[in-house]
């Protein structure tokens, strides 16, 4: 939350990021990908230095980015997340020159 934070003060903006979560607990686990922004995070961000916004709701905001942040974290340590999944598909699409290019990887 403090690198979202720090950004949103710099650019006024949000910018996607990556963590790694493990699956070592499946046979040959590697990683899972972690996408930390979220509804929660940005709103946390946009009001972090308004002086209207109080301080009990500025902490609310971030309990709940962290709370949705940690469940999606350990959703992925147990498999149940879908980055790498679509990353796959994705690069599938690219090795077959699928055309038109699938919607839901980017395509028109």
């Amino acid at each position: 939350m403090a690198m979202q934070l720090t950004w949103y003060r710099m650019h006024k903006t949000f910018v996607l990021t990556y963590e790694a979560a493990t699956t070592r607990m499946f046979y040959k686990g590697r990683t899972e990908t972690i996408r930390p922004v979220s509804e929660f995070s940005c709103q946390f961000a946009r009001c972090f230095d308004d002086p209207l916004v109080s301080p009990e709701e500025k902490k609310d905001l971030l309990s709940k980015a962290i709370h949705l942040q940690e469940m999606y974290k350990f959703k992925a340590m147990r498999g149940q997340a879908f980055d790498r999944h679509l990353f796959g598909l994705y690069l599938l699409a690219k090795y077959f020159k699928l055309d038109p290019f699938p919607k839901f990887l980017g395509g028109n």
